[in-house]
């Protein structure tokens, strides 16, 4: 029979042997993003699809937020995308999602009022063409053109990068896989964190570097880099002309 110290240094042999990876992780994570046109002048762009350079978030607050199309045919009946689902964090701190239905241009409001970071954004139904018809956006309410999170013309899910974990959670990142169409591209994997679990809330520290070559680069961590509880994660992207396209993959695994 093992001792308990003999249990906890064979489990700490095999975190080791398994990249720092702990043997009883709950779930891999894969974040994907998308960024169609970096823009010049060396200025770092976050990746998504939403357009401004550095991706709003919602009040710590909490808030009621909208979701609308730019177009008329992402509602039931229609062609495009007729539901959608957000996961959110709440002013407790709680993974929730919540299901709408879509009405096309007209705004449909979130039920929940406390939502304060946005985890994840994907169709849930559709029409026809199993994408969306327009761009669809979670907003600020009664104003369109602050935009949390974009469902792009065309696809079914978010490919924003930010990601916030639960407080109860530490994720650890294996691997970084970059693509586009400009050599000499920067890529940096940014987090509010530090190598020894300290968070700097918004303060996005640079973690790993990475320039663009002619394929795409997949970059692999071991030992995996550490996201501790409550820390946020996203990837940035800078040229010196604009227009580049950027594409980029996260694996990991999440212990909770």
């Amino acid at each position: 029979m093992q001792t308990r110290n003999e249990l906890l240094d064979q489990m700490l042999n095999n975190d080791v042997l398994n990249g720092g990876i702990p043997i009883d992780v709950s779930r891999p994570i894969r974040i994907e993003g998308h960024n169609p046109s970096i823009g010049g002048g060396n200025v770092w762009n976050d990746i998504w699809e939403g357009g401004a350079l550095v991706i709003p978030e919602p009040s710590v607050l909490g808030e009621q937020l909208q979701v609308v199309s730019s177009s008329v045919n992402d509602a039931a009946g229609q062609t495009g995308a007729t539901a959608i689902r957000i996961e959110y964090l709440n002013t407790s701190e709680q993974l929730v999602f919540e299901d709408i239905a879509l009405t096309g241009t007209t705004p449909v409001l979130t039920t929940a009022t406390d939502i304060t970071d946005i985890i994840d954004f994907y169709s849930v139904s559709t029409g026809s063409a199993g994408i969306s018809a327009g761009n669809i956006d979670i907003t600020e309410v009664g104003n369109t053109a602050l935009i949390y999170n974009r469902i792009a013309i065309g696809g079914n899910k978010s490919m924003s990068t930010l990601r916030h974990f639960l407080p109860s959670s530490t994720a650890y990142i294996t691997s970084l896989t970059v693509s586009g169409d400009t050599k000499g591209t920067d890529i940096m994997l940014r987090s509010d964190s530090n190598d020894s679990g300290d968070v700097f809330p918004e303060v996005w520290l640079f973690q790993v570097p990475i320039t663009m070559s002619d394929a795409p680069v997949t970059v692999m961590f071991n030992p995996a880099i550490v996201i501790p509880p409550n820390a946020r994660l996203k990837v940035s992207a800078r040229a010196g002309a604009s227009g580049n396209t950027v594409s980029v993959f996260i694996n990991g695994w999440v212990k909770i």
